[in-house]
């Protein structure tokens, strides 16, 4: 509906438009909600063994698609099938049956030799497709016939993994999984399942919808306000991929050359790395041989960033140490696990790798396995403990939130003073290198590194920026950011977005392409919750850089993949693969496998606090808070000595330029005229009286398929008054910001209270929902942070649409008796899953930052010549970026995100900056700390006291209030007398 409208209007065509494609119809349909009903959890049908056959019998015409990994160049004509998907849907409520897929093996198709002639064609100008069977190897480059072959039996073991998952994955097994608006999906569910899903009651009958990307729910008419924020964010950050596609494949020659220094001279600077400082201290805590299994096992802690410990375990082969020879070590990286590397999965690897000649470092994650950062209190890590019973986790028992809840913690806060996450990320993985490379059995030259998930995208940081990796090994996690933002179904912690990355021009393949020629293996598998198709796309693209660089001593160009049956995850067909690939080019010392290759039991691996409470140094170890607090001292220290009579007073046009920069916020868009919808014709989508007025619903179109929602109730005392007109002349109008979107909400206590007050001194009001907001569906990730890869923020799209509610108020409702804008908030809370909080959900109140960088770029006077905005009112917002930059634990939602705006100004002196405005008065009423919680008198009057100042110079005191608790009656009458004395133009 809303492209046919799009397209009439671009054509000019305006007048033959059917009402039913008018855009703001379009648009409200959008936001239509229905009643949801939750069921507590979703089962899935175990596999009978006869399902499939009686399906197929019932379904004849069922779709049937022949998959394979690209167009083969002359391979694929000599291979068999490898692949058929089935898609299977159900409409019970209780039981989805999503993709399954059967793997379809033969002789001819899977004993492929492992260095097959598919790869990169001999003349280097163009990657072929490679024609790589599941549970098999492809690389870049391929071998004779008569060179050497792959030690051990790696084809018998592929052909036979491949054919066994037949019946293995043709059924997905019983789950049980929590319903909370989408599923939330840990590392450990299958990938397969991901997706969104929609219960709605249609005439008493529950019905449930299902898609699998953002795309194909708009087409199925499901939405929620989070999809549409997301897929606005989406439209720019792919636009901006396309353009770094084009010109990626524009380059040839010499240009291969100059696009790998750039990407990996880009990669170094985003991640801020600093020089080398030789190998950090270390202290040992204990140490045993396990003869069974033919390792050593050194428990031990090492220094990190700035003092922070780090427990690690290392792992080398019985007699590494003494042997007298050189020997090639592993860093293994952890994934998003609570027991970190004690996690059964990790362990196999871990432990794979030194019974096979390796040595081997393993350290776990900030705010992971025993690596806690916070008081248990706070509910923010992950941890880890013995089980007496098998567990997910094997024997290792696992409690409190997702992993990703203390990264986004301290990623949010880092984000404001201008660093991140993965700056801390990759120098653990730095520092465990350079702990490696300075034992003095190993040698340096032949260093590799592995992960899997958060592992593998920390592998692929550190292999793309440091020259020290001579092989790398990156599983369940590579795609392009094109297809995760359309059908990826993986969590975004803060440590995986990239400020600007989008918008520099860089794409995950960019981390593969800065690795350049140096050895790489990419482990993909069918049901990741990565995308298979962008990985393969990426993987070609990677290829023609590799190929550049020629072949290398064995014959290759230094890129290989596997691609087996599997979801989010290491397989065994992948890690067997991963055996070879680093025996080939790291070259162990021969070595026999043990019988017992079982992991280890949870408590040899648990350092114990006692042991944890002292740093490598011997002393008291340094936490991520404490990090965070150093690197905000000096910011702040700036911003405070930056006071607010040189900023404001001196350069007040500097801090409303800077501010807008910094939020991304395009003011020409803002009030220049929309593409779509003239304000001055645009008319209600609905219209009704009530008592004391008519209410009228507008949809105000923003930006692609955001919109921002008016629900305006105009007081008037004639019954003949038309819907869609002006308000009476000389009428005042109340904007309230902060509420959902959804126009058929139910208004809050406090809402209802203030809409009475307002109509007692006949004002109308207007309840403005930003794009977004108030989404009970919401799923974080890159939801949450999309913007940042543009270098932008929510901040700076909402503070436009404030800016387009105040135009539409002025010009169309025409409001000529000023207009106050209010932002109202509440206690932040979440959800509770299992006892933690989940990622947020509805979050009331962040909208204030949206007010702040708006206010400043609104017009001055109103068509009659009187002000045009004569009052801003913040109830219960937080106001300070700096108190939730050094609080302990804070609650910033996530409107208000910004990047490195402490380096610049914080809200207080945006609130002192609105003093240049004249007719504006200003009431901060119950403000918030970092926690949520309401500040006390004394912190409200130290935080506010410079805007405090700059209002009493100009004659215009601020109106700070911090009351207790009455009810959201009492706030609403300190809001209404505000109103009332603001539109009089009466000092408070």
């Amino acid at each position: 509906c809303v492209h046919r409208a799009r397209a009439s209007r671009a054509s000019g065509d305006s007048t033959s438009i059917p009402s039913s494609w008018r855009v703001e119809h379009c648009l409200f349909r959008l936001f239509e909600k229905v009643q949801i009903v939750k069921p507590s959890r979703i089962s899935f049908d175990e596999d009978d063994g006869g399902d499939d056959e009686e399906y197929e019998e019932e379904k004849e015409e069922e779709e049937k698609e022949e998959v394979s990994f690209g167009s083969g160049r002359g391979c694929r004509s000599s291979q068999e099938k490898h692949r058929t998907t089935t898609i299977m849907r159900t409409t019970t409520t209780t039981t989805t049956t999503m993709a399954t897929t059967t793997w379809v093996c033969s002789s001819t198709s899977t004993r492929t030799r492992k260095y097959g002639k598919c790869g990169l064609s001999p003349n280097h100008d163009k990657p072929s497709d490679y024609c790589s069977p599941l549970g098999s190897t492809s690389r870049a480059g391929g071998r004779g016939e008569n060179e050497r072959t792959s030690r051990g039996s790696h084809d018998d073991q592929g052909t036979q993994a491949c054919c066994s998952t037949s019946t293995s994955f043709s059924r997905l097994r019983r789950l049980p999984l929590f319903f909370i608006g989408t599923l939330w999906l840990s590392a450990q569910w299958p990938a397969a399942l991901a997706g969104i899903f929609k219960h709605e009651l249609v005439d008493g009958e529950i019905r449930e919808i299902s898609c699998a990307s953002l795309d194909d729910c708009f087409s199925k008419g499901v939405s929620t306000p989070g999809m549409l924020l997301h897929r606005s964010w989406a439209t720019e950050i792919e636009a901006a991929l396309d353009q770094r596609t084009a010109a990626v494949s524009a380059v040839n020659g010499s240009g291969h050359f100059k696009w790998q220094a750039r990407v990996r001279s880009l990669w170094r600077k985003l991640f801020k790395l600093q020089k080398p400082e030789g190998p950090p201290p270390v202290r040992q805590v204990r140490r045993y041989q396990d003869f069974a299994r033919n390792v050593s096992v050194t428990m031990l802690v090492f220094e990190s960033h700035m003092g922070n410990s780090i427990p690690a375990v290392l792992f080398a082969p019985l007699g590494a140490e003494t042997a007298g020879i050189l020997q090639p070590a592993v860093l293994h990286l952890p994934g998003h696990l609570a027991p970190g590397l004690r996690d059964e999965a990790e362990q196999k690897v871990s432990l794979a790798l030194a019974q096979r000649g390796y040595t081997v470092l393993s350290f776990d994650p900030v705010s992971q396995g025993e690596r806690l950062q916070y008081p248990k209190e706070f509910g923010l890590e992950c941890q880890t403990g013995p089980s007496s019973i098998e567990t997910l986790f094997g024997n290792c028992q696992a409690s409190g939130p997702p992993c990703s809840t203390a990264h986004d913690h301290f990623g949010k806060q880092l984000w404001l003073l201008g660093h991140s996450a993965a700056e801390l990320f990759v120098q653990d993985a730095k520092r465990g290198l350079d702990l490696l490379a300075e034992l003095p059995w190993v040698d340096e030259k032949r260093l590799g590194v592995i992960g899997c998930s958060g592992g593998g995208m920390l592998t692929s940081y550190l292999a793309a920026t440091d020259d020290r990796v001579q092989v790398a090994a990156i599983g369940c996690y590579f795609s392009t950011l094109g297809q995760e933002l359309e059908t990826g179904s993986c969590n975004y912690d803060a440590e995986q977005i990239i400020w600007r990355q989008a918008q520099l021009g860089l794409d995950k393949t960019d981390l593969l392409i800065a690795r350049a020629p140096k050895p790489t293996l990419v482990l993909l598998t069918s049901h990741d919750c990565f995308p298979l198709s962008g990985a393969q796309a990426g993987w070609h693209e990677a290829s023609r850089f590799f190929a550049s660089h020629g072949q290398n001593h064995l014959g290759e160009f230094g890129l290989g993949v596997s691609e087996t049956a599997g979801f989010h995850g290491f397989t065994a067909p992948g890690l067997q693969t991963v055996w070879q690939y680093f025996e080939d080019y790291l070259r162990p010392l021969p070595s026999e496998l043990p019988e017992v290759t079982e992991p280890l039991e949870c408590e040899k691996l648990l350092f114990g606090a006692q042991h944890l409470e002292q740093g490598a140094t011997g002393s008291r170890p340094v936490r991520i808070t404490e990090i965070v607090r150093k690197l905000a001292a000096p910011v702040l220290k700036r911003l405070h000595w930056r006071s607010y009579r040189h900023l404001v007073l001196q350069a007040p046009s500097c801090l409303k330029d800077l501010s807008a920069s910094r939020a991304g916020l395009d003011v020409s868009s803002a009030l220049g005229a929309h593409p779509l919808v003239q304000f001055d014709l645009l008319s209600p989508v609905k219209a009704r009286w009530y008592n004391g007025g008519m209410e009228e619903w507008y949809v105000l179109p923003s930006s692609h398929s955001c919109s921002i929602t008016a629900r305006l109730y105009r007081f008037t005392e004639s019954y003949k008054l038309q819907p869609g007109g002006p308000l009476l002349r000389g009428s005042s109008l109340v904007i309230l910001f902060g509420g959902g979107v959804e126009l058929n909400r139910a208004l809050s206590d406090f809402e209802e209270a203030f809409l009475m007050r307002m109509h007692h001194q006949q004002v109308s009001v207007l309840f403005a929902g930003l794009c977004g907001v108030g989404d009970d569906m919401w799923r974080g990730g890159l939801w949450e942070y999309g913007p940042l890869l543009l270098g932008r923020t929510n901040v700076g799209l909402h503070a436009e649409e404030v800016i387009r509610t105040v135009r539409f108020a002025l010009h169309r409702l025409e409001a000529s008796g000023g207009i106050v804008l209010a932002s109202v908030g509440g206690e932040l809370h979440s959800p509770l899953l299992g006892g933690y909080e989940a990622p947020p959900a509805t979050m009331p109140g962040g909208t204030a930052s949206a007010l702040l960088h708006a206010v400043p770029h609104l017009p001055l006077k109103a068509r009659t010549g009187g002000p045009a905005v004569v009052g801003l009112a913040l109830y219960r917002e937080q106001c300070s970026y700096a108190a939730a930059a050094v609080a302990l634990r804070h609650r910033l939602p996530w409107l208000m995100q910004m990047v490195g705006v402490l380096e610049d100004y914080d809200l207080p002196d945006l609130l002192a900056l609105l003093s240049r405005r004249p007719h504006l008065r200003l009431l901060l009423l119950d403000p918030l700390a970092a926690t949520g919680r309401k500040l006390s008198r004394l912190a409200a009057q130290r935080t506010f006291k410079a805007a405090a100042r700059a209002y009493s110079e100009v004659g215009r005191p601020l109106r700070l209030i911090v009351r207790p608790d009455k009810g959201p009656g009492d706030a609403s009458k300190v809001m209404a007398d505000f109103v009332a004395k603001a539109v009089n133009r009466q000092y408070m």
